[in-house]
């Protein structure tokens, strides 16, 4: 036991009691007025706080900084878990995640590696092989190149004894599922002839059908045939982690698209509507009462082949169209600012909603407006249906960032209706996103009947 020097950090625990005596006073005055104090306040009970001791340090000042740290008397006594990190059991989540072909593929450390057969020739004069490559790419085919792209074409081998270098180059796939076995091409001979290497015998062998998701699947493959590694696919397979303000904020996003589409079929239109969004803003949130907000830029748009008599004119490409000219009335100082979405809705309630009518109040972008930048990066999509193989397409082309939809299109959607593997599961396409199927309650999102905003399966979304 010791003194409390000044400036000591104290860690006091107080009890079902709490009382400050003052040394000045008589023993039993002090704590009479510390019991007095505590009938007032019911809710100390048992607390923990840390305190800075000073020469000046007094009963009040105490007193003071314990009630700063204490609950307020109508709060629960148990702290409340933040309501932004709860995340959500797949059992609860409503909504499903397509999965692409690739992620179908389940493919562990343990299991034997795939293999495909592919047509070799070995070059032992290493300035042959940069123009035998060259040539090989002007004679094999696009199906053939796309088999490949998870290979690299070159292997080269030490041999410990001799220290000579032999390179190995694969020249085509020498079988493809739509195709089957494939013989080595007579244009693949061409090309070994305009590399001066004609004499060379090419042959099969076994490689590895697949890239490599992971340092242990690098190293196992690469020792039989050096791949490519893509940690990014072994990414897309690890599932989503979802908090209830981020599934409220997709219930909202999809209740307004809902909403734009029963307006769209109010004035003659077909029931689809579409909506872009950047990123998720969260405010404080309570248990009670999540509240969601997003002051961020977003569009809407909805079908307008009816009105327009245009058969291009599909809500997504509507919306597409719409934002690449709000990005060029970005670029174009002389303008006038834009009118924000909000603004343009709350101005087109009194007035006949078409989308006609915004396109033409958008500025149309010229060659050279626009920026370099894709038009829908970093924008997560909402739409009431699957959207049909040209609007997938055309997704894809924006970098759009992720899309969410209603109801499926089987006869022609393009995220996994009529394209089983989707449009952005393709083989050979350059950007993949990923689509999102709401599959909870209707009557949550604002849809209180099936014929709401129906269409008819085979009509292009």
């Amino acid at each position: 036991m010791r003194h409390i020097e000044a400036g000591d950090e104290l860690c006091i625990y107080y009890g079902d009691k709490l009382w400050f005596e003052d040394n000045s006073l008589p023993l039993n005055l002090g704590r009479e007025a510390s019991v007095a104090k505590e009938s007032h306040n019911p809710t100390i009970a048992s607390t923990s706080f840390s305190i800075s001791a000073s020469d000046d340090c007094t009963q009040d000042t105490h007193t003071e900084l314990l009630m700063q740290n204490l609950p307020d008397s109508t709060a629960a006594t148990e702290p409340q878990e933040d309501a932004s990190a709860i995340t959500i059991s797949d059992t609860q989540l409503p909504l499903k995640r397509f999965r692409f072909p690739d992620e179908r593929i389940t493919e562990t450390d343990l299991d034997p590696i795939s293999t495909m057969p592919v047509w070799v020739v070995d070059v032992n004069d290493l300035a042959k092989i940069g123009p035998t490559l060259g040539n090989l790419r002007t004679c094999v085919r696009d199906s053939e190149a796309e088999a490949l792209r998870h290979l690299k074409r070159v292997r080269r081998i030490k041999h410990p004894e001799t220290e000579e270098v032999t390179s190995s180059i694969i020249l085509a796939p020498a079988y493809i599922e739509e195709f089957g076995t494939l013989p080595l091409s007579s244009s693949v001979a061409t090309a070994l002839a305009n590399s001066q290497l004609s004499a060379l015998s090419p042959y099969l062998i076994e490689v590895p059908a697949s890239a490599a998701v992971n340092p242990s699947q690098l190293a196992r493959k690469s020792a039989i045939w050096p791949v490519v590694y893509l940690p990014s696919l072994d990414e897309e397979k690890k599932e989503r982690k979802w908090t209830r303000p981020e599934v409220e904020w997709v219930r909202k996003n999809l209740s307004h698209i809902v909403s734009e589409a029963i307006h769209a079929k109010e004035a003659g239109e077909l029931p689809i509507a579409a909506y872009a969004t950047s990123s998720l803003e969260l405010a404080p949130v309570d248990m009670q009462n999540t509240a969601v907000i997003s002051n961020n830029p977003s569009w809407v748009a909805y079908d307008s082949r009816r009105s327009l008599q245009h058969p291009l004119r599909h809500a997504c490409l509507n919306l597409v169209r719409i934002i690449a000219a709000f990005q060029a009335d970005q670029l174009n100082a002389t303008q006038a600012e834009p009118k924000s979405v909000s603004q343009s809705t709350k101005e087109n309630s009194s007035s006949p909603r078409t989308v006609g009518s915004m396109l033409e109040s958008a500025t149309s972008p010229s060659i050279g407006e626009i920026s370099s930048s894709y038009l829908l990066t970093g924008l997560s999509l909402f739409i009431t249906h699957e959207p049909c193989v040209m609007c997938s397409m055309a997704l894809l082309h924006s970098r759009v960032k992720e899309i969410f939809y209603i109801y499926s299109m089987e006869s022609t959607g393009g995220c996994g209706g009529l394209i089983k593997d989707s449009v952005p599961g393709l083989k050979g396409v350059n950007h993949r996103f990923p689509i999102w199927k709401w599959v909870g309650s209707l009557d949550s999102i604002g849809i209180k009947s099936k014929s709401d905003i129906l269409v008819e399966n085979a009509v292009d979304i």
